[in-house]
């Protein structure tokens, strides 16, 4: 999947063409303090759940693996979340965000992130390779 950042022409644009790297932020540096919260749908089906462990990064393979039998055996702790730092205070501390949109096209995203349609958006390829 192709996941697009829209960017202003600005020093951080130039550092990613340069050094091929990106700017994560801190959630608390986000403008939207609403931006970033992380709720948990009590009513979520298994299917959603188990769709999230598997998207994470930050949850190692074999705990990934635990935790969808026990969701699939309807033996689900929801405090597996805060272990890993999920709920709002830790995460707004310890998470850095690559924020992107798998749309190439979204007005709103030219106007806000993309100095008013001046700027570029560039494409990443978000496929994890071994």
């Amino acid at each position: 999947m192709i996941v697009y950042k829209y960017r202003p022409v600005d020093k951080y644009t130039l550092e990613l063409l340069i050094n091929n790297e990106f700017h994560l932020s801190f959630p608390e540096e986000f403008n939207d303090p609403f931006d970033s919260c992380v709720s948990w749908d009590f009513q979520a089906t298994a299917k959603k759940y188990i769709e999230f462990i598997h998207a994470s990064i930050l949850i190692p393979q074999e705990i990934k693996e635990n935790t969808i039998r026990a969701i699939l055996n309807n033996n689900f702790d929801f405090s597996f979340f805060n272990k890993y730092g999920l709920e709002k205070e830790k995460k707004n501390k310890e998470f850095l965000i690559f924020s992107g949109s798998k749309i190439n096209n979204n007005i709103l995203l030219w106007s806000h992130y993309a100095n008013c349609h001046k700027g570029i958006a560039f494409g990443f390829n978000s496929e994890i390779k071994d």
